[in-house]
């Protein structure tokens, strides 16, 4: 005897049978549908995603298989045709729609948020300052996104200062500019030196100081600060300061609104020559990139979209969130001091920032107080990067200026000067010091040398990780009519949590 199964059916989109019992099947031919009575008789759906129908409506989120490929829908659909223009492609494996990126090299306007767009990730430099030469330079302006800000860099001065680094607010990582390199030395007659270097952001593009010629130009949409014009051979010359860079922000906006206004920041004028001295460097114009990423506006809706926490100092014990799938981690050791000027204090190392089995050591203590140390090593993450070498000081028959400290994947390093104190490094950049100035005839202090970096990647994480942040190194103790040392930056953890 053989079995016979009625499957019940229906041609019109959105009907259901009524009336049967447990275990019946049916089929709706309108919206391509396949379902059975459950144990309490009421009409169960099957397909989650169904083959697209003309005749069916869908609503905001509803999924279906357009010619063998998945489809979310981003309106509410009527009745009728295929429309692309209502539909995103799902691509990619677990349901995840392929990023997008967008990027602003300049100018201002709105940004318009994609549709079905559930996270933006912003990155964003503001512009650099200008070097100085026989005139200062101008600074650089903001990078704006929304309420977020990532600071113009300074200019540099005339007498030799580099320039401060932009200021950033409003974002979930919000980093200082490196400070522009002090001017080399006050020269005497036959002689000539050049001017400093452009400060670097976290995007690098610092300008170069160039011997006996006008400043390197910070690189477009680094946000890079200008160099300082060099002087020629007349007697007590001051060369030109480099310009600060332009400020960093990372900002992470979950369910975006429509759209956001921006503007890219406009790097600083560099200073003209004049007499003798060189003209500087234009600092680097800002940027903006926006990361899009996309998903079901119904699976966003009930949460799980990524977060991050930002760990600026301190040591402890990190919790892992509930039902937290990834964890991506960057991090950086603390940064060496500068050495002070004619052979002061050689300054103390950054502290090695750890998270778990991860390490970015500190930058290492100077050799002397006109020697860099080696930089911080990393280990234990998928890429462990080596912290940069701070410049070894140097001497002139005037007055010598400190040498710059090493930089990091998020640049700050800080600037030396001719005639003051090495600046502070970019605070959390793990970046060195700059070393102090020398004074009349003497040596300069050795910039700081940086930390290590680590960027790691923790699937099916634990539920607790132990951590410490690196403490910044202190600069070296000023030598005898000279100046101290910069301090060294702290290091930072970033840790970005998926579900």
């Amino acid at each position: 005897m053989v079995a016979a199964i009625q499957i019940l059916r229906s041609l019109v989109a959105g009907t259901r049978p009524a009336g049967r019992t447990y275990g019946e099947p049916y089929v709706n031919f309108g919206d391509n549908q396949f379902g059975v009575f459950d144990s309490s008789n009421v009409v169960r759906d099957l397909l989650g995603v169904t083959i697209f129908s003309t005749n069916a409506t869908y609503v905001l989120g509803n999924a279906v298989n357009y010619q063998g490929k998945l489809y979310v829908a981003n309106t509410a659909v009527a009745a009728g045709a295929w429309n692309a223009t209502q539909w995103t492609q799902v691509t990619g494996g677990g349901g995840v729609l392929a990023p997008t990126r967008t990027t602003i090299t300049s100018g201002s306007g709105t940004y318009s948020t994609p549709a079905n767009c559930v996270r933006l990730q912003v990155r964003m430099v503001g512009g650099g300052g200008g070097g100085a030469g026989a005139a200062a330079g101008t600074a650089g302006t903001a990078s704006t996104f929304s309420t977020a800000s990532a600071g113009g860099g300074s200019p540099g001065t005339t007498l030799g200062t580099g320039g401060a680094g932009g200021v950033s607010t409003g974002g979930t990582l919000n980093l200082q500019g490196g400070g522009g390199g002090g001017a080399w030395a006050t020269i005497s007659a036959n002689t000539s030196a050049m001017g400093g270097h452009g400060g670097s952001s976290a995007f690098g593009g610092g300008g170069q100081g160039v011997w006996n010629a006008a400043g390197a130009a910070g690189y477009a949409n680094t946000g890079g600060g200008g160099a300082g014009g060099a002087s020629n051979s007349s007697a007590n010359q001051t060369q030109g300061g480099g310009g600060g860079a332009g400020g960093y922000v990372e900002l992470i906006i979950n369910n975006p609104g429509a759209t956001y206004s921006y503007a890219v920041g406009t790097g600083g004028n560099g200073g003209a020559g004049g007499g003798s001295s060189y003209a500087a460097g234009a600092g680097g114009s800002g940027l903006i990139l926006v990361d899009e990423f996309y998903g079901s506006p119904v699976a966003a809706s009930t949460g799980g979209l990524p977060t991050q926490t930002v760990i600026t100092t301190g040591s402890g014990t990190y919790t892992t969130p509930a039902n937290c799938r990834r964890l991506e981690i960057t991090m950086v050791g603390g940064g060496a001091g500068g050495g002070g000027g004619n052979s002061g204090g050689t300054g103390t190392a950054g502290g090695n920032t750890t998270f778990g089995t991860l390490t970015a050591n500190g930058g290492a203590v100077n050799i002397a107080s006109y020697q860099s140390g080696p930089p911080g090593a990393a280990s234990g993450g998928q890429q462990n990067i080596i912290g940069g070498y701070g410049t070894d000081g140097m001497a002139s028959s005037g007055s010598s200026a400190g040498a710059p400290g090493g930089a990091t994947i998020f640049g700050g390093g800080g600037g030396g000067s001719n005639v003051r104190a090495g600046s502070t490094a970019a605070a959390n950049t793990g970046a060195g010091g700059g070393g102090g100035g020398g004074g009349p005839t003497n040596i300069g202090g050795a910039g700081g040398s940086s930390g290590g970096a680590v960027i790691a990647f923790i699937n099916a994480p634990a539920a607790t990780y132990s951590y410490t942040v690196g403490a910044n190194g202190t600069g070296g103790a000023a030598g005898t009519s000279a100046f101290a040392g910069g301090n060294g930056a702290a290091g930072i953890i970033i840790v970005k949590e998926f579900y």
